[in-house]
């Protein structure tokens, strides 16, 4: 890749997605108009992964989730009136509710976002298909098959770089029609018990990979940005809801922690065999908790606060990238926790590490899952 590409990977957020539409201007903007070569996006951040390969601008992409009301993306699925008649039919509230949860695969209907996405990206009037598929970027958008356990990959390989073989494994599609399209975002939006699964029983793509960082590497990415519209804080346990949000945070954030092991494992390499070839990896959070900048915003709330959401992202990835060191690992996240922790595994650039040579029979090269250990069998002292 040259040395000006680069990737930007979209987070789920629900509504908390326009955040980063603001960050995404700041970056485009660092890299003086020059737009990423890799898009990837997981539940609301496919939507603007989708849009910004399709060639949305930024204040195209800021009215797109101000039309996004919530009317304009779900209707309620249960109503009191068939509650009621449930619990009178079969004479308890536990059966009534259980045999009318037995009924239905969410508690609301998409019919509204459905209707919206086939149109941003339809193939007549103002879709823009055409354009997502004449992109000389690459798209990936993150699903979760519930029913196998699996992630699934939805991609779109720019025409600039040369065509990556994908893995044959039943993982990766390849977006080849604006229904292919439509059934990658609709599936990546859907969060279970709330939204319905796409067409193809696909679910939100953050269940296991809310920041896809892992296709943008399979692509060729060096320099990543991961846009992350939450600012990591110290988990909140006072009540349920607050329990419940802690832990669906807990849980997306692993795959998060995985990836970021991958990279210092690709860098580890790299260091010990002389190469510069090495990830640079910043991501974006907002200063403080979008909740509380935002008193009442949630994740359903679609269509508030977009204006000044987007100054929110726009004034933390400028805040970020004027302290973005891409040779120091502490730099990479704005949340200290992370980047004490992620420090430990830090390689010292080369001027500050002592000259080791070790001849090829003591190093072992171990194969786990897709991260390369390199380990020696036994340490010599710098002569």
């Amino acid at each position: 890749m040259k040395v000006d590409d680069y990737a930007v990977v979209f987070s789920g957020g629900g509504a908390l997605g326009a955040w980063e539409v603001g960050a995404y201007d700041a970056i485009i903007s660092r890299h003086l108009g020059h737009p990423p070569t890799i898009v990837t996006g997981a539940s609301a951040g496919a939507l603007n992964a989708a849009a910004v390969c399709a060639g949305m601008s930024v204040v195209d992409l800021q009215k797109l989730w101000e039309n996004l009301s919530p009317k304009a993306v779900f209707r309620s699925h249960v109503g009191a009136r068939d509650a009621v008649w449930y619990v009178a039919r079969h004479g308890s509230l536990s059966k009534g509710i259980r045999a009318l949860l037995s009924k239905k695969r969410s508690i609301f209907r998409t019919e509204p976002l459905i209707t919206q996405i086939e149109a941003e990206f339809g193939q007549s009037g103002h879709g823009r298909f055409r354009h997502f598929t004449e992109s000389q970027m690459s798209c990936v958008v993150a699903l979760t098959d519930l029913r196998n356990r699996r992630r699934i990959f939805f991609v779109k390989q720019g025409l600039q770089h040369p065509k990556v073989s994908c893995p044959d494994d039943g993982c990766w599609q390849e977006i080849n029609a604006a229904e292919t399209l439509h059934e990658a975002l609709i599936g990546s939006t859907a969060i279970p018990v709330l939204f319905p699964p796409s067409p193809g029983d696909y679910f939100d793509g953050g269940i296991l990979l809310n920041q896809p960082i892992q296709p943008a590497l399979f692509l060729g990415a060096k320099t990543i940005y991961v846009l992350i519209p939450n600012s990591n804080p110290q988990g909140d346990i006072r009540n349920l809801i607050s329990i419940g949000t802690t832990l669906l945070s807990t849980w997306m954030a692993s795959s998060f922690d995985a990836d970021i092991e991958r990279i210092k494992g690709i860098n580890l390499r790299a260091s010990l065999s002389g190469s510069d070839d090495r990830i640079k990896l910043c991501v974006v959070r907002p200063g403080q908790s979008l909740e509380k900048t935002f008193p009442g915003l949630g994740m359903l709330d679609f269509g508030r606060e977009v204006s000044d959401l987007v100054q929110n992202g726009r004034d933390a990835a400028n805040h970020r990238l004027n302290n973005f060191r891409h040779n120091d690992p502490s730099s990479w996240d704005s949340n200290p926790e992370d980047a004490t922790r992620r420090t430990i595994m830090q390689i010292p650039p080369d001027e500050h590490r002592p000259k080791v040579t070790i001849p090829d029979s003591e190093i072992e090269v171990t194969e786990v899952t897709e991260v390369t250990i390199v380990h020696r069998k036994f340490l010599q002292k710098p002569r």
